[in-house]
């Protein structure tokens, strides 16, 4: 319809394979803000594209500045309850005691990962003292809290599962590994966070999307993937064999976090206003329409 009328069209594409919707509109359209450089193939040849990066909360926005150049990290609000999570941010991560206590969060998205929930407290215990000095946090979504509190429990683990996560900018930013899937905005704000983690991409993703993206941080260093689509009936296996050497060795951990911070893309909100900004300058009488 706005195509038909003038308007100009400005597509958002968070994955590195792009939508159907991206797929078909983007020969159409006036340009393609893109969280990947490898979404171009799979547009339309004449398509414009500008590889900005995915936008962010703002919150992951204002700590990243914060930290990588004006002051320190804010602090989070209190905690609110058993099944919601804020958690203050320490000092900056590279900057802090070692001795201090390090954090593993697991993320399982607005609705929980059951697949996570349920191998998850069976890949930790396999990695017994190893976990030694770490806390775990575990966001289970709203109805799966119970359920894997109790699976923890049976392995005689302490884990602070917690239905949803407040602070999670703040929660991120003081974390040193994270377990989740790769959906394209995940990813971005882990970069901005430079928490190294552990991708399962979600297996009945359209196109397999979340696959593609977790290639791409894979092959950068700052992740290691599973394909939960090859590990059925023994995900707590393969999670353990992937967190072991990554929980074990401060340097491969320290490392891995580096190269999350070179693909983290801290204007990416910016760029895409601007790409508007710039269709919007183009167009005469667009106000008036």
């Amino acid at each position: 319809a706005a195509v038909t009328r003038g308007i100009p069209v400005v597509l958002l594409e968070q994955n590195a394979v792009p939508g159907r919707t991206t797929r078909w509109l983007s020969r159409a359209a006036a340009m393609v803000c893109a969280a990947f450089e490898e979404v171009r193939p799979h547009l339309h040849v004449q398509a414009p594209v500008t590889v900005t990066g995915n936008a962010s909360r703002a919150a992951f926005e204002e700590l990243y500045r914060k930290i990588h150049g004006r002051g320190t990290p804010a602090m989070g609000a209190p905690a609110s309850g058993t099944t919601r999570l804020a958690i203050e941010a320490p000092v900056l991560k590279i900057a802090s005691d070692p001795r201090r206590q390090r954090r593993l969060v697991i993320l399982g998205g607005s609705g929980g990962a059951r697949s996570l929930n349920e191998s998850i407290p069976g890949a930790l215990a396999k990695l017994g003292d190893k976990l030694d000095g770490w806390q775990v946090v575990h966001q289970t979504g709203e109805l799966q809290l119970q359920e894997t509190e109790a699976r923890y429990a049976r392995h005689g683990l302490k884990a602070l599962a917690v239905t949803h996560i407040d602070e999670i900018a703040s929660v991120l930013f003081a974390s040193d590994l994270a377990v989740c899937r790769a959906g394209g905005s995940t990813l971005a704000e882990l970069a901005l966070a430079g928490v190294p983690a552990v991708l399962v991409p979600y297996p009945q993703a359209a196109d397999n999307h979340q696959t593609a993206n977790a290639k791409v941080f894979t092959a950068a260093g700052a992740c290691r993937m599973i394909d939960e689509t090859q590990q059925i009936g023994v995900l707590d296996a393969a999670l353990a064999r992937e967190l072991e050497p990554v929980v074990a060795d401060n340097h491969v951990r320290e490392e891995m976090g580096r190269a999350m911070q070179r693909l983290a893309r801290p204007n990416a909100a910016s760029q895409i206003a601007s790409a508007i900004t710039d269709q919007l300058c183009g167009v005469s009488g667009l106000l008036a329409a």
